[in-house]
This record gives C-alpha cells, structure tokens and sequence, in this order.
C-alpha cells in the first residue's frame, strides 16, 4: 500500500464578503510536488480561496489543511 501525503487538502470551504458569497463549497487536494493553478472568470472567487489558504482571511465553513 502506498502512502501519499496532501500538501494542500481543501474540504468544504465556504466565505462571504458582506452580502456576497466570493466561495461556497469549495474541495480539493493536491500532493506533495504538485503543481496548480487556480481558472475561472472575474469574481469566481480565486483570490478569496488563495486568501483563506495563506490564513488572511478565516473561513465561514470547512476545513483547510496545509502540510
């Protein structure tokens, strides 16, 4: 059986800005050694996810796990 470590483990985030929902449900798990990027369009919430990874902003709902 192999082991595989998460370096980044994102499960059901959700964050709202005031009145606006900038992530809702949000999952997803990438590897050690992985590489990733974040697509999508003007207000998808991108920034808000990478904020809430790098700790400057607390999530609603979730749970974030980093190494």
């Amino acid at each position: 059986m192999e082991y595989r470590m998460s370096s980044v483990e994102i499960t059901n985030i959700a964050k709202s800005l005031v009145e606006v929902h900038a992530v809702v449900d949000v999952s997803f798990v990438f590897d050690l050694w992985e590489i990733f990027g974040l697509f999508g369009p003007y207000g998808a919430g991108k920034t808000t996810t990478i904020r809430v990874m790098l700790d400057l902003f607390k999530a609603d709902q979730g749970e974030l796990s980093i190494l």
